[in-house]
């Protein structure tokens, strides 16, 4: 199954959701989110997530990471620090970082200078 299958067999599935009165969570917007930068539908994806910001969910670190993941691959890393700057703002920064403490340390120092107290969720896996 490629990708504009499963994006499309995604939608199906939502629209299911609806019908049934069953609302899409963050896990429901992150696959769909990822579906659509596999597809490098990007400023889909984008959307995806500002929606899902409309109605109340809080996007994590790994839509983000999808989001930059996608970005970065298409070379727009404008966009894909935007994300990166967005994730610090919404104190969803995972400090583990592929074991990269520095860096860990880093982002955790950027995030106090902008005034981002970080959280139980920043500190832990």
């Amino acid at each position: 199954m490629d990708n504009v299958q499963e994006v499309e067999g995604a939608r199906m599935i939502s629209d299911l959701m609806k019908c049934r009165g069953v609302k899409p969570d963050s896990y429901t917007y992150g696959s769909f989110i990822s579906g659509m930068c596999k597809e490098g539908k990007l400023e889909e994806a984008s959307g995806m997530l500002e929606k899902m910001k409309e109605i109340g969910l809080r996007p994590n670190a790994v839509t983000y990471n999808t989001l930059i993941d996608g970005y970065c691959n298409k070379g727009n890393l404008e966009m894909a620090f935007g994300y990166k700057d967005k994730m610090v703002r919404d104190s969803c920064i995972v400090f583990e970082l592929c074991g990269n403490v520095k860096k860990a340390f880093t982002l955790h120092d950027e995030m106090i200078s902008k005034g981002v107290q970080p959280t139980l969720v920043t500190y832990t896996r």
